[in-house]
């Protein structure tokens, strides 16, 4: 029997879910981070130990034991345990953290506020790859280790080489926002779908 999670979020996010696949799910609601090793009939508390008006906005995990969290106020949260316990990594004072998605241990993106910033030395030093003219940064995927796409507002931002370049689309038609994307679709906060094709 398959599970269906409803999830319900406006723009102020109070809650995010992350799966990292059938068996191991993870979702934050506000200061603590759930964990679940069986398929969500069982939940782990772990508290963060941030403020509880911190809220989480996002959550990715790239193994089984290795996950990143970014709340609003730029602490980025790292786990070695599959979730079980989590420590601040790093904290980013230079802007609000949206969206966090690594490719490999090293290489990893976060949307901070209106920019993307890259680390190729798994978390410990950050550079500036590519800003926003527009709004937040809602969204990154990767779709290999080299093409990956970061959306925010109405652009979306596509590089063909891990991220070190970003080439920028320009969609004013569709303003309103791009909430999110996967797989070379970008949704839009008005329910628009976006496919990209290369």
């Amino acid at each position: 029997m398959s599970r269906i999670f409803l999830i319900n979020y406006s723009f102020w996010l109070d809650f995010v879910i992350c799966c990292y696949d059938e068996q191991q799910l993870h979702y934050a609601y506000k200061d603590t981070i759930y964990s679940s090793f069986d398929s969500g009939q069982n939940w782990t508390a772990a508290p963060t130990g941030l403020p509880a008006s911190s809220s989480m906005t996002d959550i990715y995990f790239i193994s089984s034991l290795i996950g990143y969290s970014i709340n609003y106020s730029g602490y980025l949260l790292k786990t070695t345990d599959g979730g079980l316990s989590w420590n601040i990594h790093h904290n980013m004072s230079w802007g609000a953290g949206r969206e966090v998605y690594f490719i490999n241990e090293q290489v990893g993106f976060l949307g901070m506020s209106a920019v993307v910033y890259m680390t190729t030395d798994g978390g410990l030093t950050w550079d500036s790859v590519v800003g926003s003219n527009s709004d937040y940064i809602n969204a990154i995927h990767f779709l290999t280790d080299n093409v990956g796409i970061a959306a925010g507002g109405d652009r979306i931002y596509k590089t063909w080489d891990g991220g070190l370049t970003w080439e920028e689309s320009y969609f004013p038609d569709y303003g309103l926002g791009i909430l999110d994307i996967y797989k070379g679709y970008a949704i839009q906060n008005e329910g628009v779908v976006l496919r990209y094709q290369h």
